[in-house]
C-alpha cells in the first residue's frame, strides 16, 4: 500500500528514538466519485512527550489534504483508550459518528 500511496506513516521521533506515530490509509471513495478517504490506523504517543498525539495528529491532516484527501475517519475506544482518542478528535474539529469520528477537510 505505501508504494502504491495509499499508506501514510508519520512517527514522531527525537534523538533518533521513536515517542509516537501515526498511520493512514487512503483510498478512492465508494460512495462518491472523484473524492478521496482516509481513515486513521495505528496510533501511538508516549506519555514522556506531552502535545506529540495532537502534533501528529495535525501533521498527519495537512499532509493527507495536500494529498487530495476530502474526508477523514478516526476510531475511538476499539483498542486504546476511548476517552482519551475522543477529546483528541474534537479538538482538531472532528464530529462523533458513533464510535467512529469523521473531519472533513475540503480538498
Amino acid at each position: 500500500l505505501y508504494e502504491m500511496g495509499f499508506l501514510q506513516i508519520l512517527i514522531g521521533r527525537s534523538n533518533g528514538r521513536a515517542f509516537g506515530y501515526l498511520m493512514s490509509v487512503i483510498s478512492p471513495s465508494l460512495e462518491l466519485k472523484d473524492r478521496t478517504l482516509a481513515q486513521h490506523s495505528l496510533f501511538y504517543a508516549a506519555p514522556e512527550c506531552p502535545g506529540l498525539g495532537l502534533k501528529l495528529q495535525r501533521a498527519a491532516l495537512a499532509r493527507l489534504k495536500e494529498k487530495g484527501a476530502h474526508e477523514i475517519f478516526m476510531r475511538a475506544g476499539v483498542r486504546g483508550s476511548g476517552d482519551k482518542m475522543g477529546v483528541l478528535y474534537r479538538r482538531l474539529g472532528a464530529q462523533n459518528f458513533g464510535e467512529m469520528y469523521r473531519l472533513e477537510l475540503g480538498a
